[in-house]
């Protein structure tokens, strides 16, 4: 597969796939760079940058595949898509009036047709795949991120949130390891003594204490703020966003 380095210039690929996969790679790095510099000549320093670079084009392309699985699986858990949640008459997130004048709005837009509160009951899935079409429709005409400059920040917050949630184990793992790291080149855990020692903690050095400390921050990010729940609350922002863009585009056609 050919690589897409156009991706490190691309303001959606840097925030929502490439961030994930550096906050991953952060507490390593710390380590390396705050631990070891002495020990590091240029040749090596320059060998491991590359290596660095192409771990953190791998992880976002991982984040990237692991985040759309992952999508799925939460569109199941919140029992649909938020955009297609919030179009269902018997959804309460939006109140009557706003849904019903939306309702109207894509009609105008669309030329769907858009199912009544007694049709949806009636065939829940079919008036489903009208949502995701309605959908479908101002998604291709919302791209711009200039002008939606809002709904594109909403769009990077949540895939920043999906791609992460989809690299969580792996940020645990690299953020557990050098904590590990530390304290062992630390002297706080020994092969022969595998128990964490009290007393040498005031031998540790101000830099491995620094890495250390971003290690255990790091840690408490992917275990507490990267969670299905913050995912959730970012999707149905992005999914309001989207839906409100509806009377931009009506007010485009009226004035048109």
């Amino acid at each position: 597969m050919t690589a897409n380095w156009g991706q490190f210039f691309d303001p959606y690929d840097r925030r929502a796939r490439t961030l994930p996969a550096l906050l991953c790679l952060l507490p390593p790095l710390v380590v390396l760079v705050i631990v070891y510099p002495a020990s590091v000549s240029w040749q090596q320093a320059a060998f491991g940058l590359l290596v660095w670079c192409g771990g953190v084009f791998l992880l976002s392309r991982i984040a990237r595949d692991s985040g759309k699985r992952i999508q799925d699986k939460l569109f199941a858990t919140w029992s649909g898509a938020p955009t297609t949640r919030l179009l269902r008459h018997r959804d309460r997130h939006l109140d009557v009036h706003t849904k019903r004048e939306l309702h109207a709005q894509l009609v105008r837009l669309t030329g769907l047709t858009l199912p009544t509160a007694p049709q949806e009951d009636a065939d829940a899935d079919a008036a489903d795949e009208v949502y995701r079409a309605a959908v479908t429709w101002l998604i291709k005409r919302t791209r711009d991120p200039k002008r939606f400059s809002l709904l594109f920040k909403e769009n990077v917050n949540f895939g920043f949130q999906r791609n992460a949630l989809g690299l969580r184990w792996v940020g645990v793992a690299f953020a557990g390891i050098s904590v590990l790291w530390i304290l062992v080149a630390a002297g706080l855990l020994t092969a022969a003594y595998p128990h964490y020692h009290a007393d040498r903690w005031q031998s540790i050095s101000l830099p491995m204490g620094a890495s250390l400390l971003v290690s255990l921050l790091m840690l408490a990010v992917w275990l507490l703020a990267i969670t299905p729940g913050a995912a959730k609350r970012t999707a149905f922002a992005y999914a309001e966003r989207l839906l409100e863009c509806a009377d931009v585009l009506s007010s485009d056609k009226a004035t048109g």
